[in-house]
């Protein structure tokens, strides 16, 4: 009789020690587990035979019956009590996956990692609290820590494949919009961190290689284009990137064998476009150095826009000049845009003066501008005939000039073509000197007409 009495004693105190008073709810009986997917957090062997053991099976059968308040009140207090019985913890945390708490589940979770970093309920846990907190990047890698403690779950491995597809998606997505906005290293950042789990994409490495680009790290962009190029041989825009990007680097041969290896195995308008754009670089690559700083200058001279229309028209002028003979120029034998020179004045887009001199060093007016843009306008009249009545369609008005002016019919057609325009008063100033700027913008927009008859 004393021993039974000191029984319940001993009960009734090992109850109250753990903060459970005589009004608390029976234990369920749990025949169907509402959450069977749940790891239940193993007890350690010094804790087996303790009354917290029991304590605990009790809480997580709360938990399974549907009842996570009354199971979050038992993890709590076993926890406190006792914070090296670290299964309280984890218990708690899948209490609060329960409840939908995932940030408290990651924190109580986390707690437990870092005293016992391979204790599989709190590792799955965790990867449960992260996908419900909408973090699949920490869900992917806590799940890929379950399986470095225990590679035989099958479960876990369908669910990493998942996320890393996720995963891999968004951050695809990522990187694309940061590039779109011209945050570079951000999308190279992204871009790694993708290839880590898929190291053979020449998608991704192609992707990497332009985030580099723009960044101007253009020795990493080439070896990211050629890990694509390495991968797949005939990836049209891998070797599109591998051409932009020696271009950048101002190897204009390389890049133009890298083009050709494009369009011959993925033919299209862009390949073809680069191809006409690059050659036409290494055109005037090998054109004077005095050539190539005619933008540049405050003012251009007669030799400078003979060499601009020279170049930039050289088959329009070669047509034109059939049948003509050869001019006589006194003053320009020596100087560096003599072809250019012959070509314009033997097509009659500029002249000579009555003394056979073309005089080179001169300063280039407006109006002069006008009459050499006009008469380039001609020769494409002839290859369009219509294109020049539309031109003439609305003649603007000239508010410093009349059709008294030497050089009015032409000011006319080439603002009237958009080549040449007024400033915003209306004037023309046709005794204003022509900066290098302005020859260049005016003879590529004679260009750009000549290309849209062509």
């Amino acid at each position: 009789m004393l021993l039974t009495r000191w029984t319940s004693l001993a009960a009734a105190a090992a109850v109250a020690a753990l903060g459970l008073g005589a009004c608390a709810p029976r234990v369920p009986v749990v025949t169907a587990p509402l959450h069977p997917e749940y790891l239940f957090p193993e007890i350690p062997a010094e804790y087996a035979q303790s009354a917290f053991a029991g304590r605990h099976r009790d809480a997580w059968a709360f938990l399974q019956a549907g009842n996570p308040n009354a199971a979050a009140e038992r993890f709590a207090i076993l926890a406190a009590r006792d914070p090296a019985f670290y299964p309280a913890l984890a218990g708690l945390g899948w209490t609060n996956v329960a409840r939908g708490a995932y940030a408290d589940a990651v924190a109580n979770f986390e707690t437990v990692l870092a005293t016992q970093p391979a204790y599989l309920p709190a590792l799955l846990g965790r990867g449960e609290a992260f996908l419900g907190d909408e973090d699949p990047v920490a869900a992917l890698r806590s799940f890929e820590a379950v399986l470095a403690v225990d590679p035989g779950r099958v479960q876990v491995e369908r669910v990493i494949e998942e996320l890393r597809l996720t995963v891999s998606q968004e951050r695809v997505a990522f990187a694309e919009a940061a590039a779109g906005r011209g945050d570079w290293a951000a999308a190279e950042a992204a871009y790694l961190e993708v290839l880590e789990g898929s190291p053979d994409s020449p998608f991704l490495y192609t992707a990497l290689a332009y985030a580099r680009l723009g960044r101007r790290d253009l020795d990493g962009a080439l070896r990211s284009a050629r890990q694509a190029t390495a991968l797949d041989p005939d990836n049209g825009p891998a070797l599109v990137a591998e051409g932009e990007i020696l271009e950048a680097r101002g190897d204009l041969t390389g890049a133009e064998a890298a083009f050709l290896r494009a369009d011959t195995v993925d033919p299209s308008d862009e390949t073809a476009a680069h191809l006409v754009r690059l050659r036409e670089r290494r055109r005037v690559a090998a054109l004077p150095a005095e050539y190539r700083a005619i933008g540049a200058r405050d003012e251009v001279t007669r030799a400078d826009l003979a060499a601009l229309l020279g170049v930039q028209f050289e088959p329009l002028l070669a047509d034109a000049v059939l049948g003509e003979a050869v001019p006589i120029i006194t003053d320009t034998r020596e100087h560096w845009s003599r072809p250019w020179i012959l070509a314009v004045t033997q097509a009659r887009v500029m002249a000579v003066d009555a003394a056979y001199r073309f005089e080179p060093y001169r300063i280039v007016r407006r109006g002069e501008l006008a009459e050499a843009v006009a008469n380039v306008l001609y020769l494409i009249a002839e290859i369009d005939p219509e294109g020049v009545e539309s031109w003439r369609e609305a003649p603007p008005r000239i508010a410093d000039m009349n059709e008294a002016h030497l050089n009015y019919a032409s000011v006319v057609d080439a603002v009237s073509a958009g080549v040449l325009s007024t400033f915003t008063d209306g004037t023309f100033q046709p005794t204003r000197s022509v900066s290098g700027t302005e020859a260049v913008e005016a003879v590529d927009r004679l260009g750009a007409l000549l290309r849209d008859v062509g």
